[in-house]
């Protein structure tokens, strides 16, 4: 996940655990801005580690409310 603007090494929030499957909610970093400051964006990062794969989701900051969030983060699933 190091290639990744969507990473747990931002502040992040884990909103599942089920053993090796995680599910958190990231500050994705959307960039600089002409004042050079940093911009975040909303974010759910669901991992396997099992499986070796994640999945990314990048949100404007108004698409959702905290709780969608969160639901959105907590109904992800993996399949072998």
């Amino acid at each position: 996940m190091q290639g990744s603007v969507v990473s747990r090494d931002n502040d992040y929030t884990e909103v599942k655990r089920e053993g090796c499957r995680r599910r958190h909610l990231p500050r994705v970093l959307s960039g600089r801005g002409a004042g050079g400051g940093t911009s975040y964006k909303l974010g759910v990062l669901a991992r396997d580690e099992a499986l070796g794969r994640y999945i990314a989701l990048q949100l404007e900051p108004d698409a959702v409310t905290g709780e969608e969030l969160e639901a959105i983060a907590r109904s992800v699933r993996f399949n072998p």
